[in-house]
């Protein structure tokens, strides 16, 4: 029993070893496979036994103890088990990485390849006309990569900020995030950080200060993408001593002297970015992807009900399915500028859930079925809607 004990403790110091070694490979020599790096390192004990002519013992102990241990670091190999490694590797880039950067909870968390992250984009519900535009964007870039892969000249003078327009809930900040990450995949960035801003971020209160601000928030986000929200409450009209218009020229400063290590994105609605845009000639000319989120019809958004309740276990019943149909219709007839779209969904997805709560927990739990626990009714839906339910209404008659 001891020497199981032992023989256990010396298999987990070598896996141990070999995630150490190969986290620092992977680190330190990027677009190394790491396996790559394992499995020489699982070899050289056989190698060296091969050349000094060592009893057979020593191959079956090379097989029976490291080649195990480097198959299971091929298969690990996906998932970020050099996270901790990384952590203190990059102590110094947290800020820098945004979003991005690591947390623990992420450990063994498998990550996305490009081919996860373009289905992940292509199954967003709607945009149909956002995915279109990214793909022939995307389509450019590798078919640039690969002429300067062959030597070949490349259109110069392209530019990769961005414009989004529309309402709010459209999934400008979904898809900017997931830009970012598709962007690293593709070699375009090189961490891949995502960091939003807005004016709240970027616009201080006393002199001098904006710039310092607005200057941390693009060092957070070098090597990635800067997501500004709401960009056009940057830009006061009626007041040209706006602190604003500080954040902006430093904006603009850094996308040209970082354009070749940062992606600005600014998104907001249609006619006031229009407005941002033409208040500094530098801008417009900085700009030259411009994508219009447009406002998800009432089938799309039903979708995104359903793909909530689904998401969280809900069973939507079939007379709550057609009252949400009917509501999404109506809402989608009287939208304006403020129209809230996946916020709203959301909004009313939580309400619907709340109403179900409070429904059943006047009755017995233990004695309700599963089926019964998860179903959002009609009534619930009619709650979460704001319109009096039927039973109340047939109470009241």
């Amino acid at each position: 029993m001891p020497y199981l004990i032992l023989l256990i403790l010396f298999l987990g110091l070598l896996f141990a070893l070999a995630a150490l070694v190969g986290s620092l490979c992977q680190l330190v020599l990027e677009g190394v496979k790491t396996y790559y790096v394992n499995l020489l390192l699982a070899a050289l004990p056989a190698g060296v036994a091969y050349w000094k002519n060592r009893s057979w013992k020593g191959w079956y102990l090379y097989g029976l103890l490291l080649w195990p241990l480097a198959c299971l670091q091929i298969l690990l190999v996906q998932r970020d088990v050099y996270g901790w490694v990384g952590e203190k590797r990059f102590k110094k880039q947290v800020q820098r990485e945004g979003a991005q950067a690591f947390k623990p909870h992420n450990f063994l968390r498998k990550r996305k390849n490009l081919d996860d992250l373009m289905a992940e984009l292509n199954g967003l519900t709607g945009l149909g006309s956002v995915k279109e535009h990214l793909e022939q964007l995307f389509s450019r870039l590798k078919a640039d990569e690969e002429r300067r892969r062959r030597g070949l000249p490349v259109m110069g003078g392209g530019s990769l900020h961005m414009v989004f327009t529309g309402n709010p809930g459209t999934g400008k900040t979904t898809v900017a995030r997931l830009i970012a990450s598709i962007y690293k995949e593709m070699g375009i960035v090189r961490t891949g950080a995502f960091v939003e801003a807005d004016r709240s971020s970027l616009v201080a209160q006393y002199i001098g200060e904006t710039a310092i601000l607005t200057n941390e928030k693009i060092q957070a986000a070098l090597g990635g993408v800067l997501f500004i929200d709401e960009a056009y409450a940057l830009y006061k009209e009626d007041n040209p001593k706006d602190f604003g218009h500080e954040a902006i020229e430093t904006l603009l400063k850094a996308m040209e002297d970082k354009r070749d290590d940062l992606i600005v994105i600014v998104a907001g609605y249609t006619g006031e970015m229009e407005r941002f845009l033409s208040s500094n000639p530098g801008l417009k000319s900085r700009f030259t992807n411009y994508i219009e989120f447009e406002d998800y019809r009432p089938e799309e958004l039903l979708d995104i009900f359903t793909s909530l309740c689904r998401k969280d276990g809900y069973i939507l019943a079939d007379e709550a399915k057609s009252f949400m149909q009917e509501h999404f219709l109506q809402l989608y007839e009287a939208r304006d500028k403020d129209f809230g779209n996946a916020r709203t969904v959301r909004n009313l997805y939580q309400a619907a859930c709340y109403a179900q709560s409070n429904r059943i927990s006047g009755t017995a739990l233990e004695a309700l079925s599963d089926q019964e626990l998860m179903t959002i009714t009609g009534d619930d839906a009619a709650v979460a809607a704001g319109r009096q339910p039927r039973l109340q209404m047939e109470g009241a008659l």
